[in-house]
């Protein structure tokens, strides 16, 4: 609501009526945004977030690539430094949810009885190893 307040103003001096031919083609944006917005949700309700978060940036290489065949646009250094930026990141953050996947993958015969049950009901709570002593443990 707030935001149609601030941009319908500016919208009063700009505004120009799409003409017949555009209209489908508005059309078919809001159907091809809906179906990609449906895809993405469901990618993420069926696969494991940090696998399939780094999927998303590929959009980036779609978009330089329609962006050059439709536009004849053509990216320019810093959009390459923000591409490599934003990949490098990505990269880093999947290897290290692997990495602490793989390290919180712990056999139950290793953790106390304790430790285990506050793991189960309070997950997001224990801040210290699990091999630690219960008392560390936050508690609420």
């Amino acid at each position: 609501g707030g935001a149609m307040l601030i941009f319908i103003v500016p919208t009063w001096w700009v505004w120009v009526t799409p003409t017949p031919e555009q209209w489908p083609l508005l059309f078919a944006i809001g159907v091809l945004t809906t179906v990609g917005m449906i895809g993405f949700v469901r990618g993420f309700s069926a696969g494991e977030a940090s696998i399939v978060g780094p999927m998303e940036y590929t959009r980036l290489i779609y978009a330089a690539l329609l962006g050059y065949y439709l536009f004849a646009e053509i990216p320019d250094i810093w959009s390459g430094v923000g591409a490599a930026v934003i990949i490098a990141t990505t990269v880093y953050i999947a290897h290290r949810e692997a990495v602490h996947q793989r390290r919180s993958k712990l056999s139950e015969a290793d953790l106390t009885p304790e430790t285990q049950r506050h793991r189960e009901e309070k997950p997001f709570l224990c801040l210290v190893s699990p091999y630690s002593a219960p008392a560390a443990m936050v508690t609420s």
